[in-house]
């Protein structure tokens, strides 16, 4: 596991879309997992600044969506749209070099299995982008006395999201997690320090061969 600490959010960022493109371009092949999180825009417009001025481009790579609202509308945008939006722009993979765990015309396990099995297929996840929440889950992963282990569906408040699994998390050859703000400054602690525990879903990372942590200094406050 590596931590690094930056002295601000916008520089913390910069980091991780550095890594991101790094990344990328090391193995232009890859396949790569990738969530929304409004802690992420900094960093996707990081890597998108880096696409628009040739330094970057998808060509063959492979996306993953970690995750998806099963209900979309004018109250509820897609997790694409807002991954399209802030992060490739433009330069969106097209065709089935994008994945998302939505088929409508499929019932949710078959959508489920479909996801999974097209993950395996391609040999697996070679980088997957995480955000540490507040509440120490990863995507739709919360916490409580079981995780489930594979693409599922979740009840969020009112809402029905689609979401990876711990265990297709933990199968990613290459996590980079940011985590930023004095909000998650206790739960970085605990993630980075305490015991595993399905309390804390972020604390499974901690038995992850190749996971990097990036923080700003708010984050890493309490370590």
């Amino acid at each position: 596991m590596s931590v690094l600490i930056y002295p601000t959010a916008e520089t913390a960022s910069r980091a991780a879309a550095i890594l991101f493109v790094a990344n990328v371009l090391e193995n232009p092949y890859g396949t790569v997992g990738l969530t929304y999180d409004s802690v992420l825009e900094e960093m996707f417009r990081s890597v998108r600044k880096m696409s628009e001025k040739g330094i970057l481009s998808y060509p063959n790579n492979r996306f993953y969506q970690l995750c998806e609202f099963v209900s979309q509308g004018k109250d509820t945008p897609s997790i694409q749209s807002m991954l399209r939006e802030t992060l490739f722009g433009n330069d969106a993979p097209a065709g089935d070099r994008y994945v998302v765990p939505f088929y409508p015309q499929m019932n949710w396990a078959a959508v489920c299995s479909r996801f999974e099995n097209d993950i395996l297929d391609h040999g697996g996840l070679d980088l997957s982008i995480l955000v540490l929440r507040p509440d120490g889950s990863l995507l739709y992963n919360l916490a409580g006395d079981d995780l489930a282990p594979v693409t599922h569906v979740e009840v969020i408040g009112k809402e029905k999201v689609i979401s990876a699994g711990m265990a297709t998390i933990m199968r990613s050859k290459k996590l980079l997690v940011l985590a930023l703000g004095e909000d998650v400054a206790e739960i970085t602690a605990k993630a980075l320090g305490g015991s595993v525990s399905n309390l804390v879903p972020a604390s499974y990372l901690q038995l992850h061969q190749n996971v990097t942590f990036i923080l700003d200094e708010k984050a890493a406050s309490l370590l």
